[in-house]
């Protein structure tokens, strides 16, 4: 999807024009001749802004009779639409991998994101995904010359935030 619910400075999606996303039907087609995936990335955009997302996820799923990784990059500004996608992943019987973007300490990244508060929003969308015991959840970064000086401080302002486990 180009849509997005963000205006990034770095990535600018949110400046394409949307155009018609694929419906249930076309998507359940793709997936049907594209059965023998064992690892699919969702990405956008934000997928967490389409409508029918976890019918989609379903009828992926189901179409895909080898899948074992299901990836979703988010920016996890939908906590609570993002944690009920990933239970249903779950529930479908594969296991997630979900990265949630964060490009700079919260000052840094609201300015890079062009929204207030997305800093915390996303890691409101990381704490509430690692209450969940399967799938892999972790915070990701896109660098430019925009937050490359702020890198440190990003990963320290995490540490006192979010409680890391050995294999983040």
């Amino acid at each position: 999807t180009y849509k997005c619910n963000l205006k990034c400075k770095i990535c600018k999606i949110w400046e394409k024009v949307h155009k018609q996303e694929l419906s249930i039907n076309e998507i359940e087609l793709i997936f049907r001749n594209l059965n023998n995936l064992s690892w699919l990335d969702l990405t956008g955009g934000e997928i967490s802004v389409r409508e029918d997302l976890i019918e989609a996820v379903r009828v992926i799923i189901k179409n895909s009779h080898n899948l074992a990784i299901f990836h979703i990059s988010t920016n996890g500004q939908l906590p609570n639409k993002i944690y009920s996608l990933v239970k249903k992943v779950i529930e479908l019987g594969v296991i997630p991998m979900v990265n949630i973007s964060l490009d700079g300490p919260q000052e840094v990244n609201d300015r890079l994101k062009g929204e207030n508060g997305a800093y915390n929003n996303s890691i409101e969308t990381y704490k509430m995904l690692k209450s969940i015991p399967k799938g892999y959840y972790y915070i990701s970064c896109t660098i430019s010359n925009s937050n490359k000086d702020h890198l440190d401080e990003l990963v320290s302002g995490l540490k006192n935030i979010v409680q890391f486990s050995e294999s983040d």
